[in-house]
């Protein structure tokens, strides 16, 4: 297998969050390019609206259904910082962050006559000016949202705190990228912090000062974005592979969430009204209970009453048991149909498997604990878990090297560890761990094949004993046998190793990717691409 440079196409911006999308098939193929005009400059200022002003989200799109000729075929500009972006189909969907600039407009006002001036100055103010634009192309711009398509946080509600919010808007915006001047825009005055997306519908969250999470849910039906409902649940939605916290289930959201504070106390309110007398005496009764630090909710939508209202949760009075054990942190989850696994770690690594079957009553179905803990955890059809982590001795809770696990699931009460393979020593790392994208998997007849990248680390002698020291990076290629039950090391692509004048890699792997293509590999490792033959 070889790669060779055939087109180059040159961004009019470096800054790529929001990724590269290809669409589209035969002559109709397109690169869709999501980016910004900048990068965050100062994590203090993150939370003031100022930041979020003078900011823009670009979405540049070439033809390259030639490839040897790709040709841009349109480009948007977006006022507003990119925060997210989702394809599903032929919909490109954008969240952004905007903060009006209205010139006189005193940032930080230090006395009443400038609070009176800037309302002054804001009810003067056409309302068409305090709302982002859009452009395409060469056009000129017009008004992302209307006004009427706002969602404000409502003081009289009485169920919910006052949600945060600021001066700023939240927009969502859908995009057919086969008629992008068909967009449709929706805004939000809030924060969003994390962000899920299943195919019918995409979720924002925002912490809250009181410890715990809002989740507001858009509807993507037929491309036309639509608020449907806000929702709670407690504590915070962990960062380790945010992403899978959450799973959407027909009408149902599952959301597992973590509070800071170790055996936190956390009432939780009836999920069926029933007199005020017996609601006080089962509040009462949680209150005494200590549910741990670790849940899983569920959401359902009341789309009569525009809101997500929590049907079942763990632990629960009739199932008290804990997710975790006191002082673990939550590191991995992943939902898969009427399942979810959930990592907690502290010194030893309990895998959980929870049965959803009942919506109204989820429970924990069987647990397995090993050494290390797993960040990512990847399902091989219906009955095989692959974990991703680090391996970690039972007698100190240091990583020590790259894990990769086979468990079988099953038996939902009784996961079993069947293989494990421990790349490197202390120092080892793979940006897998972090995110999702660096594993590939190819299903390969009966067997899977997996590539993930790891800088690894070996032991070496220093002047306080045993210290790390680079070895290599490289690409690990590895074969899981469903029938055997055999997770095996077959091969792996060095793109660098240590030497007598490189004692540090001089690449990066974060941002690597790979792909598989019959016993053709192709690391991706930025600004090069790597070949080679599968297990070779």
């Amino acid at each position: 297998p070889s790669t060779r440079e055939i087109a180059r196409i040159e961004f009019q911006t470096a800054n790529l969050d929001g990724g590269l999308y290809l669409t589209g098939e035969g002559d109709a193929r397109q690169l869709i390019r999501v980016g910004q005009d900048g990068a965050i400059y100062n994590w203090g200022l993150f939370a003031v609206d100022a930041y979020w002003q003078d900011q823009s989200t670009e979405v540049q799109a070439w033809n390259v259904g030639i490839p040897e000729t790709p040709a841009e075929s349109w480009a948007l500009t977006i006022e507003g910082r990119l925060l997210v972006s989702r394809r599903i189909d032929n919909m490109l969907y954008l969240v952004t962050r905007y903060a009006p600039l209205v010139d006189g407009l005193l940032p930080w006002p230090a006395t009443d006559e400038d609070v009176a001036a800037n309302r002054a100055l804001l009810e003067s103010t056409p309302l068409t000016d305090l709302l982002p634009d859009v452009s395409r192309d060469d056009e000129p711009p017009r008004n992302l949202v209307a006004a009427t398509d706002c969602y404000v946080p409502n003081e009289d509600y009485e169920e919910l705190a006052p949600v945060p919010a600021g001066g700023s808007l939240i927009t969502v915006t859908a995009i057919d990228l086969e008629a992008p001047g068909n967009m449709q825009s929706i805004c939000l005055n809030t924060f969003a912090s994390g962000y899920y997306a299943s195919r019918n519908s995409l979720y924002l969250t925002a912490g809250n000062s009181s410890d715990s999470t809002y989740i507001h849910k858009i509807s993507l039906a037929g491309g036309q974005p639509e608020y449907r409902g806000s929702g709670e649940v407690p504590g915070y939605l962990g960062t380790h592979n945010p992403s899978f916290l959450m799973s959407e289930s027909g009408a149902d959201l599952r959301v597992v969430s973590s509070t800071w504070d170790d055996g936190f106390p956390l009432p939780v309110a009836d999920i069926e009204p029933g007199p005020e007398e017996e609601r006080a005496a089962a509040e009462q009764e949680e209150e005494e209970l200590d549910l741990g630090r670790h849940f899983l909710t569920i959401l359902r939508e009341n789309r009569g009453e525009a809101r997500l209202e929590r049907i079942a949760s763990l632990p629960n009075r009739e199932r008290p048991a804990h997710i975790g054990k006191p002082g673990e942190d939550l590191y991995a989850a992943r939902f898969l149909d009427d399942r979810a696994y959930l990592v907690t770690f502290e010194t030893v690594d309990p895998l959980y498997v929870l049965d959803l079957a009942s919506a109204r009553d989820p429970r924990i179905a069987g647990e397995l604990e090993l050494p290390g803990f797993s960040t990512l955890l990847q399902p091989l059809g219906e009955e095989l878990l692959l974990g991703i982590g680090s391996e970690v001795a039972r007698d100190r809770p240091i990583p020590e090297g790259v894990k990769i696990a086979l468990f079988n699931v099953g038996d939902i009460t009784s996961p079993v560890e069947l293989a494990s393979q421990v790349i490197g020593e202390r120092g080892s790392h793979s940006p897998a761990l972090q995110d999702h994208h660096a594993l590939t998997l190819l299903e390969s007849g009966a067997r899977y094949r997996a590539a993930l990248p790891v800088s690894r680390y070996t032991g070496a002698p220093g002047p306080f004993g045993i210290q790390p020291e680079w070895a290599d990076d490289a690409l690990y290629e590895l074969e899981v046998d469903p029938i055997a039950g055999s997770l095996t090391l077959v091969g792996r692509l060095i793109s660098e190793a240590r030497s007598a004048d490189s004692h540090y890699p001089q690449h990066n792997l974060h941002g690597s990717r790979s792909v598989l293509h019959d016993n053709a590999v192709f690391f991706v490792q930025p600004p090069r691409v790597l070949t080679g033959n599968w297990g070779k």
